[in-house]
């Protein structure tokens, strides 16, 4: 009988997996010119990681709107919807993921999108077989950068955080990580990187972690 504690790889969507960043820059372009607010790539990064929902309620706080965060949130949504069907996965995506499974990773996707839209996304980019676990924005009553999203992956695998390895590509989801104890890599960008966390250049970096962290 195998007693080997299982392994768990948690990864975010947007801008990890996904290739979508672009997209969602667009999907805010949009919803700044209807809100006649500035559009600023400054003001995108800010928002990049928490759920749409706080997003929208952050946009309210900072201009001081006369919307509400709610219809705010379903008009992005709206965007959102029109423009992701055009997102693929990242480069190195599946090969990343076939390595996990192959070595016996259990792997969870942990985003700030809603469930529903993240299985829409794993089923239409083939992916779904390889990431079976799945928490959603709309699992969690605080997203990142709470420690939330992550502990529900680790609960969901079994794993437990030291026997895990977190990826994502902004600060607010690597502070989420960290904070729930797991190993965290971020992939790409820009961004200033949180303490505790490791910069990588791309998924194929990813994948040759993984397969250091499974050997004996």
């Amino acid at each position: 009988m195998n007693h080997t504690p299982p392994r768990a790889l948690l990864l975010d969507m947007d801008g990890t997996l996904a290739d979508s960043l672009g997209i969602m820059r667009q999907v805010f372009a949009r919803l700044m010119a209807e809100l006649g607010l500035p559009d600023t790539d400054q003001a995108f990064d800010s928002l990049n990681g928490p759920p749409l929902w706080q997003c929208a309620k952050i946009l309210v706080a900072r201009h001081g709107l006369g919307l509400e965060a709610a219809a705010i949130h379903r008009r992005w949504l709206d965007i959102l919807d029109e423009e992701y069907p055009n997102v693929r996965a990242m480069a190195g995506a599946r090969e990343l993921l076939d390595e996990a499974h192959a070595r016996q990773w259990r792997c969870c996707l942990v985003t700030s999108a809603g469930r529903a839209m993240a299985r829409e996304w794993l089923a239409r980019s083939g992916l779904a077989p390889l990431v079976p676990l799945v928490v959603g924005g709309d699992d969690v009553t605080r997203g990142k950068p709470h420690p939330d999203p992550y502990l529900a992956g680790l609960a969901l695998t079994g794993a437990a955080a030291g026997d895990s390895l977190a990826v994502e590509d902004s600060p607010a989801g690597a502070m989420a990580a960290l904070a729930a104890g797991i190993p965290t890599c971020l992939v790409g960008g820009h961004q200033p990187l949180p303490d505790g966390a490791r910069r990588l250049a791309s998924l194929a970096e990813v994948r040759e972690l993984l397969v250091s962290r499974s050997s004996p």
